[in-house]
């Protein structure tokens, strides 16, 4: 399972999308919009973050990615 996300620099905004045709969308939006100061993103800034399978562990490792893509940590003993 895949999922798409973008990131500033400060990582102080962060976007995730179900599929890369919607991140796509919202780089063209927010290429458009004022508010975003020099902020232009392209299909090259689109990251993927990828869970190989639906189990538990699966899940909680894709946790802990976007606690990381975040600027957090959440706490993972069982797979630490």
């Amino acid at each position: 399972m895949k999922f798409y996300y973008l990131e500033d620099i400060n990582k102080e905004y962060i976007q995730f999308f179900k599929t890369k045709k919607a991140a796509l969308d919202w780089i063209k939006n927010a290429n458009t919009i004022d508010d975003w100061e020099n902020e232009v993103f392209t299909e090259y800034d689109i990251q993927v973050l990828f869970v190989p399978h639906l189990t538990k562990s699966a899940l909680l490792d894709a946790f802990h990615e976007i606690s990381l893509i975040v600027g957090n940590r959440i706490n993972l003993p069982e797979l630490d």
